[in-house]
């Protein structure tokens, strides 16, 4: 099943895809955030997944609606580095022993070669894209049978599955519970695949004005523009 969080009518909604559009649940009595949803899945899911299989379902045209991200404030954001055997075999590196921990998902390159590997580099507001749906445990089959493309101005740039992986969903998740309390909304990020900007020859760094379009089957494709940096003003 897949989920989508949506502004409609100037109102925040969370939504169910259907083939002819969006299944407002608003309409069927959960007004929540998709962080609401998700603590109450064990007791929605079987309405919900009757809900999508409908025929004729009364349904809003996506081009109606402004796409959010599907959580808006997780309470934690725990990305896992080196975790893709091919992404260790193009730079030369060893494959890390036990997951490596950080924050989001966007490295500024030239702050990362300043301050160090994971802190202000990966912190910046809006260095965690998410979307455009989340798809349910139910509808994957096998989480690291996945493929995944990352292209920047129609270019491919990632191709990779899941399969290349080192820790896996499950091992990743095991090992978090180990130090922290994931809430529902808590996003785990699990890496990064082979083609990576920085270590191609020569490197290659995005650019304001380019687009960046992220897909994964039955979730979609996320696309983002690249803007300048805009530093705050500061009074002389």
């Amino acid at each position: 099943m897949r989920l989508v969080q949506f502004i409609h009518a100037r109102t925040l909604k969370v939504g169910v895809h259907h083939d002819d559009g969006i299944i407002d649940l608003t309409s069927h009595g959960f007004a929540g955030t998709m962080e609401d949803l998700i603590t109450a899945w064990p007791q929605l899911h079987a309405g919900l997944q009757d809900l999508a299989t409908q025929q004729h379902p009364t349904v809003l045209e996506p081009a109606t609606l402004t796409l959010q991200a599907p959580v808006l404030r997780p309470s934690k954001i725990l990305a896992v580095g080196m975790n893709y055997a091919d992404h260790c075999r193009e730079q030369g590196s060893a494959p890390p022993r036990e997951p490596l921990v950080f924050a989001n998902d966007i490295s500024a390159r030239d702050l990362q070669q300043r301050d160090g590997q994971w802190t202000r580099a990966k912190n910046f507001d809006t260095f965690c894209p998410l979307g455009p749906t989340l798809l349910t445990a139910d509808a994957v089959p096998d989480p690291q049978d996945i493929p995944l493309t990352c292209q920047v101005n129609a270019a491919v740039m990632q191709a990779s599955t899941t399969h290349e992986m080192i820790f896996t969903v499950a091992e990743i998740l095991v090992h978090l519970s180990c130090f922290a309390t994931l809430e529902p909304g808590d996003l785990v990020l699990t890496g990064t695949p082979r083609g990576v900007g920085a270590f191609r020859q020569p490197p290659i760094s995005l650019q304001p004005g380019d687009q960046v379009q992220c897909t994964i089957p039955g979730i979609g494709t996320l696309t983002n523009p690249v803007v300048a940096w805009a530093p705050p003003h500061q009074e002389g």
